[in-house]
């Protein structure tokens, strides 16, 4: 039994106090102690994703369970708000408590992927594009999805892309992620034609006397000689012996080519005196 002025209570019921004087006349009075120990539930609202990518950057994490909060990272209290902006991964504690004092935690872990894709671009037999080679085909490695770009427009979607024209062609390689990478190509072109000619012979005309006419061809590369039917040479120089047209056809080690034509005419007609012009028999 008590018999001080000041009581210390730690449990719920009816506290009663009887004074007595030193007359030994007394008195009573009573006080009723409840308790309230209500422990919150603590709670976080399921977000839309627990990872961090390079397409989202942040998280917003949402408690319940009403009260005051208090966030944690485990080593710093960042946030005291019910919503809290999560931009960096690890494991956050919110600690939820009621107005008696009373509390509750809960614990969500936010993980990262900002795992980079390596672009690349496999390297195409030819990087020129000529009167023969009139398309590249460009292949990107990486994995993910692509976008091909000319600098100005995306000219492509998808791992290959058939180039016709030149330029800088720049692939963007994005893992699912939103992590993405780039590799660049230059590519270039050589359409240069030759000027093809023939060096004016000495003479178009074959006669009794001159029996072939040399022709020279000009203009580079490589050269082919037609009579208009068949291929009659395949140099530079070309020896004629019967009338026609020829034409030679130069071409470049870029494939492009030109053509230039001769016509070599005939006269071998003789005539005795007294006699019409007549053909020399052979």
């Amino acid at each position: 039994m008590w018999h001080q002025a000041t009581l210390n209570v730690t449990a719920p019921g009816t506290y009663t106090v009887t004074v007595t004087s030193a007359n030994g006349c007394s008195d009573t009075e009573s006080i009723v102690i409840t308790q309230d120990i209500a422990v919150p539930t603590a709670g976080i609202t399921p977000p839309s994703t627990t990872i961090l990518t390079c397409s989202v950057t942040s998280i917003n994490l949402t408690a319940t369970g009403g009260g005051s909060y208090s966030w944690s990272d485990g080593t710093n209290v960042v946030g005291t708000a019910a919503t809290l902006n999560v931009t960096l991964p690890g494991t956050y504690t919110v600690t939820v408590t009621s107005a008696n004092g009373c509390t509750d935690t809960a614990e969500i872990t936010i993980t990262q992927d900002i795992t980079v894709p390596t672009a690349g671009i496999t390297p195409p037999t030819a990087t020129i594009l000529t009167c023969s080679v009139t398309s590249i085909n460009l292949t990107a490695t990486g994995g993910g999805s692509y976008s091909w770009s000319d600098g100005t427009n995306i000219v492509g979607t998808t791992a290959t892309l058939n180039v016709t024209a030149p330029g800088t062609y720049t692939v963007t390689v994005t893992l699912a992620n939103g992590c993405s990478d780039t590799e660049s190509i230059v590519i270039t072109q050589d359409i240069a034609v030759p000027t093809a000619g023939i060096t004016p012979p000495t003479t178009t005309i074959l006669t009794c006397s001159v029996t072939s006419i040399n022709l020279t061809a000009t203009g580079g590369g490589s050269y082919s000689w037609s009579d208009g039917t068949n291929i009659v040479g395949t140099t530079a120089t070309l020896n004629v012996t019967a009338p026609g047209t020829y034409t030679v056809t130069v071409t470049l080690a870029n494939g492009c080519s030109d053509t230039e034509s001769i016509i070599i005419t005939q006269d071998k007609m003789y005539r005795l005196p007294g006699s019409p012009r007549q053909q020399r028999p052979s």
